[in-house]
């Protein structure tokens, strides 16, 4: 799968795994951040109980070279 616009959050996780942190939902929109990828999605909805909500906007940062975590599943390997 490529990643674009149309792409939404469910499938972001899908291809990328579990995010480095969830945020967003009430009063603002929901954000995925991947830090060891550097990326952070956030989507065109508030509510996370939407599983469908395409991507608003994508964020670009330096990611941490010290995050000795596993890109896929999140847990800690040497």
């Amino acid at each position: 799968m490529k990643l674009n616009w149309k792409v939404n959050n469910t499938a972001v996780v899908a291809l990328l795994g579990e995010p480095t942190s969830k945020t967003g939902g009430g009063v603002t929109a929901i954000c995925l951040t991947y830090e060891r990828h550097g990326i952070e999605f956030t989507f065109a909805t508030k509510n996370w109980a939407e599983k469908e909500s395409i991507i608003d906007f994508i964020c670009f940062f330096q990611r941490n070279e010290n995050d000795k975590k596993c890109a896929v599943c999140g847990k800690d390997t040497n």
